[in-house]
């Protein structure tokens, strides 16, 4: 074996949530995978113990910590700051379910997008480094070998003990700083690494959701309304699919047979019973209108209607550059502004009849738009919202026609609307030069103008 590949399999020894030999016939692709998402690889055994929780491991299988009293201190204060944080993360759960969905052939790459998350997250640096090849060459040999040599390696090598002990001994640290291990930008890259087109894409992604985090952090759970609540319309039934009207709702004296209260079957004379020409209780009851029937209740749901205009302007072309107090460029935090108000509206407004509509406003955004379908694809299977190009002809001429039906709000992101109808609530949001805290309030003041 080479000198990596006997650092890989003294590292995979150390796992703890899954024997060496098992580690060692399972974790090749993870470690792989996370290889490919990060320039210094963890220690072997943290891959294997963040797959095994992925998908379903517990705590309860913890094994014995290592002979050497420093590492094995080390590694305790890893077991507690790191994998019981992560084991308890209701995140963790939504991820492992992501991962399951996925073909056999990704969870390898699963595994390795959260090890490189979570790492990322917490700022750990150092590592070790190896060729891919040196991973594939370890997984051929027999997980037996592979933990000889790693045991053989842990007991006469100090320096590498002392070297993963700093090592687990920092993650500790720094996950028990940490506000969360596992981020919603880890999960949407499980959910929807099947159709995510590249690792560029995923980056892509990945950033919007964070500078998603990062704005939604500054917005207050209740947002202020700046405008009079207006009156409601009748909403057409086939749309209230979450509010089903109808059913049985009273019993009254009309109605039609199918709909008979089955308790006045009990007036009717049996047919054996029954003598020719004789008239019974049900009879006289039906003739004189006291038989009982289920009503439905008939009544017009009646909720708000409500279509919201996010338009993206074309000089957001001008917009993919970043400014250095900033950790993002601005296309991806005006990506994250709609992301939030999505999320905000959806929440705040739940109870209407709620369109929104985001259109990019030029050709030269085909990129962001395609992101963007991707970040919204759960509103958008739900019919709440839909993503298209446009003009602002058109958007004018559009939203000016549903203000017949409709509440109707236009957000115009990046540059200024031209003269909208007097009945459509206009509200602008340009650009902040400042920070992420610039564009919490920023969008704060967005929603405020909208709900």
């Amino acid at each position: 074996m080479s000198d990596a590949e006997h650092e890989i399999a003294a590292a995979l020894c150390l796992a703890r949530l899954l024997p060496p030999e098992e580690a060692g016939r399972v974790a090749g692709p993870w470690i792989v995978a996370t290889m490919t998402e990060r320039v210094e690889l963890p220690p072997a055994g943290v891959v294997a113990d963040v797959g095994a929780l992925l998908f379903g491991a517990t705590l309860d299988r913890l094994r014995p910590a290592a002979d050497d009293p420093a590492l094995a201190a080390a590694i305790r204060r890893y077991e507690d700051a790191l994998l019981g944080r992560l084991a308890s993360d209701r995140r963790l759960v939504a991820a492992g379910f992501a991962a399951l969905r996925l073909p056999p052939r990704m969870h390898g790459q699963a595994v390795g997008i959260l090890v490189a998350g979570i790492l990322a997250r917490i700022g750990v640096t150092g590592g070790f480094t190896a060729s891919p090849a040196v991973v594939r060459r370890l997984a051929e040999r027999s997980p037996e070998q592979t933990v000889a040599a790693g045991h053989a390696l842990l007991r006469d090598d100090p320096t590498l003990r002392a070297t993963l002990a700093d090592w687990y001994a920092d993650a500790a640290r720094r996950a028990q700083r940490a506000r969360e291990l596992v981020g919603e930008a880890d999960i949407f890259a499980l959910e929807n690494l099947t159709v995510l087109a590249g690792l560029a894409q995923r980056l892509a992604a990945a950033d919007v959701v964070r500078a998603e985090e990062a704005i939604a952090r500054g917005v207050p759970r209740r947002v202020r309304r700046r405008r009079k609540k207006e009156g409601d319309v009748a909403a057409k039934l086939e749309d209230e699919s979450a509010y089903p009207a109808g059913g049985f709702a009273s019993m009254s004296t009309s109605g039609s047979i199918e709909n008979l209260v089955t308790s006045e079957l009990i007036y009717m004379t049996p047919p054996a019973e029954a003598r020719s020409g004789e008239i019974d209780l049900f009879d006289m009851r039906w003739v004189e209108g006291e038989l009982l029937y289920y009503t439905r209740d008939e009544a017009i749901f009646v909720r708000r209607r409500r279509v919201v205009f996010l338009a993206l302007d074309h000089a957001l072309v001008r917009a993919r550059v970043k400014d250095a107090h900033v950790p993002f460029q601005r296309i991806v935090l005006v990506l994250a502004v709609v992301l939030v108000v999505v999320k905000k509206l959806v929440e705040l407004l739940g109870e209407e009849a709620l369109e929104l509509r985001v259109v990019f406003l030029d050709e030269e955004l085909a990129e962001e738009r395609v992101l963007t379908e991707l970040l919204l694809r759960e509103w958008i299977e739900r019919g709440i919202c839909e993503v298209s190009s446009s003009t602002w002809p058109k958007v004018v001429a559009s939203s000016a026609a549903e203000t017949r039906r409709a509440l109707v709000e236009v957000v115009s992101l990046g540059g200024g609307a031209p003269e909208l109808d007097a009945r459509i609530v206009d509200v602008p949001f340009p650009l902040p030069a400042g920070t992420l805290d610039d564009w919490s309030r920023a969008t704060t003041e967005a929603l405020s103008g909208l709900v």
